[in-house]
C-alpha cells in the first residue's frame, strides 16, 4: 500500500463518482449507489477495505429487496416509473415504444404481476 496506490485508489473514487454524477443527473436513476460506495471504501487500507467493500454491496442488495417488497407490490408504482421513464429528457433513458408503455402501464393486473416477479428474483 503505497502511496501511489493510494493516489491510483483517489483518482478512480473520484473518476467513478463524477460517472455516477453524470449517470444519476441524466437519467434520475440510483442503481450505481452501491458502485459508488465500494470506490469510495476502497480508500481505506486493504484489510478493512475488503470488509467495507462487502459491507456496501450487502446493505445494498438488503435496501433494494427491502424497497421492493414495500413499494414495488402497489399497483401505482409501475406505472409511476413507467411514466417518468416515457417523459425523461435523454432519449437513453426512454423506452423503445411509447405506446407500449402507455398501454403496460394502464394495465394494473399486468402491474402487480411484474411487482411480484421483480420481488422473486430477490429471494
Amino acid at each position: 500500500n503505497t502511496p501511489a496506490h493510494f493516489c491510483f485508489r483517489f483518482v478512480a473514487a473520484v473518476a467513478v463518482a463524477f460517472y455516477h454524477l453524470l449517470e444519476t443527473a441524466a437519467t434520475r436513476r440510483h442503481g450505481e449507489y452501491g458502485f459508488l460506495y465500494q470506490a469510495w471504501a476502497c480508500l481505506l487500507p486493504e484489510r478493512l477495505a475488503r470488509a467495507a467493500c462487502l459491507g456496501c454491496a450487502t446493505h445494498y442488495v438488503l435496501s433494494a429487496g427491502r424497497c421492493k417488497f414495500q413499494n414495488w407490490n402497489d399497483p401505482s408504482t409501475i406505472p409511476a416509473y413507467l411514466e417518468a421513464y416515457r417523459d425523461a429528457r435523454s432519449s437513453i433513458a426512454r423506452p423503445l415504444s411509447r405506446r407500449l408503455s402507455l398501454f403496460c402501464a394502464r394495465r394494473a393486473p399486468a402491474n402487480v404481476a411484474r411487482g411480484l416477479v421483480d420481488v422473486g428474483e430477490y429471494l
